[in-house]
């Protein structure tokens, strides 16, 4: 019953005051990637740059292929990472991940992940937080400050 009264409160409004939803093609196919970069995930956030391009803020992203029935290769041919960072420059999205820590980008510890959080860009320099939670009941560690560089994405500190 439940669900079904969490339906209704989600539709009625659309109903009863005749809107409608449309799907926005150009926008869904430019995130609908098929190969080695980042291909899906989970959690997003963008930030608007000085210079028109958008950087996007991944929570877990899978990274590789993707079949043509939108499947994905098991372990390890796909890998799944705590965090990317995607910028977008018109319809072009460029990957960041490291390559080096398969956990993500913008690395936790041993213990903990980070997950991106708002930003914001001042001069040549883009301000990240990025929250560390810990544990399968993700305790909020604390929040990271993650300053990138602009043109780069290259990141420059973290506190």
């Amino acid at each position: 019953m439940r669900p079904l009264l969490i339906t209704l409160m989600t539709l009625l409004p659309l109903w009863i005051f005749g809107q409608t939803v449309t799907l926005d093609t150009t926008f869904t196919g430019l995130f609908r990637q098929n190969c080695c970069g980042w291909t899906g995930s989970d959690g997003t956030i963008s930030i608007a740059l000085d210079d028109g391009r958008s950087l996007w803020g991944m929570g877990d992203s899978f990274i590789g292929e993707v079949y043509p029935d939108t499947t994905r290769p098991c372990l390890p041919e796909s890998r799944l990472v705590n965090n990317t960072l995607l910028l977008q420059d018109g319809h072009t999205l460029t990957t960041f991940f490291n390559a080096s820590d398969t956990s993500a980008y913008i690395p936790g510890t041993d213990t903990t992940v980070a997950w991106p959080g708002h930003g914001i860009q001042q001069e040549d320099t883009i301000y990240h937080f990025f929250k560390e939670y810990q544990g399968a009941g993700l305790t909020l560690v604390r929040v990271n400050l993650v300053k990138l560089d602009a043109s780069s994405i290259a990141i420059l500190d973290t506190q």
